[in-house]
């Protein structure tokens, strides 16, 4: 999160329930709308892909 804030400022993060940073709600629905077919996340890696042809429906890759 440190990057995220360093690049754009504060107000993109915060710090949830338990304490730990986490990325504005504002950031990740703006994020969904704009890559909802065009992303998955990759639980193995941890991180967003582009979408391959391969990919099951849905926002996740296994």
């Amino acid at each position: 999160m440190s990057e995220i804030e360093k690049r754009f400022g504060a107000e993109f993060v915060y710090a949830n329930e338990a304490g730990n940073p986490a990325i504005s709600r504002r950031v990740l629905a703006a994020f969904r709308r704009l890559t909802e077919a065009d992303a998955v996340w990759d639980r193995g890696d941890r991180c967003w892909e582009r979408r391959r042809p391969t990919d099951p429906p849905g926002r996740i890759s296994y």
